[in-house]
């Protein structure tokens, strides 16, 4: 969909040349989830897990996505 050429395209470019630290991929998967959440119109109050926003939006958390770039 959208957030995925948009969004993710933007997010990831020259992700080829970074040096990631856990610390990166943590704030990474922070945004990535922020994002999906807001898509899917979900409420912090709705406490859904992430794994289960990740299921409803029919993608991969960013550690699974930075694998295959």
């Amino acid at each position: 969909g959208v957030y995925k050429s948009v969004v993710l395209t933007t997010l990831f470019y020259g992700a080829e040349t970074w040096t990631l630290y856990r610390k990166h991929i943590n704030q990474l998967d922070a945004f990535h989830m922020r994002c999906l959440r807001n898509v899917a119109n979900i409420k912090p109050s709705d406490h859904i897990h992430n794994s289960q926003v990740l299921t409803k939006c029919n993608t991969s958390g960013i550690e699974a996505i930075l694998i295959k770039i």
